[in-house]
């Protein structure tokens, strides 16, 4: 990973000429699918933000206990509601669900061979 760069902002057109490995930022809307597997992180979707209707699969980290630190998210129960993935983002602020954001993190393959971002050290909540 390159961290030691600045990131570089990409948007969903754009998100797919960048490599594995690469520091970046995108924004979008946050978006928990009906059934996630969660570990350490947790698996949800970044929907695009400018209307289209472009993916891709974000990794945030899971709080081990209590309350999650800034860029974590709640550890989500068996049988999870909406209302209970909960986003702790840089300022201390709580955003969930459709609430838009911008994260930044590396760009890594999933295992189907899709672009996804893990390693998320930054989520910003955006108006």
């Amino acid at each position: 990973m390159k961290k030691s760069q600045p990131p570089v902002p990409v948007t969903f057109a754009t998100l797919g000429r960048r490599e594995e490995g690469d520091w970046i930022t995108l924004k979008g809307y946050l978006d928990l699918p009906g059934s996630v597997h969660c570990d350490d992180d947790c698996g949800v979707r970044l929907t695009d933000s400018s209307g289209g209707d472009e993916a891709v699969w974000i990794f945030i980290d899971v709080a081990s206990s209590g309350a999650p630190a800034p860029n974590q998210m709640d550890r989500l129960p068996p049988f999870y509601k909406t209302a209970d993935f909960k986003v702790r983002v840089n300022d201390g602020s709580i955003v969930g669900d459709g609430d838009r954001v911008q994260i930044t993190g590396a760009v890594v393959r999933c295992t189907s061979g899709a672009l996804c971002i893990d390693d998320i050290a930054v989520v910003e909540r955006l108006p």
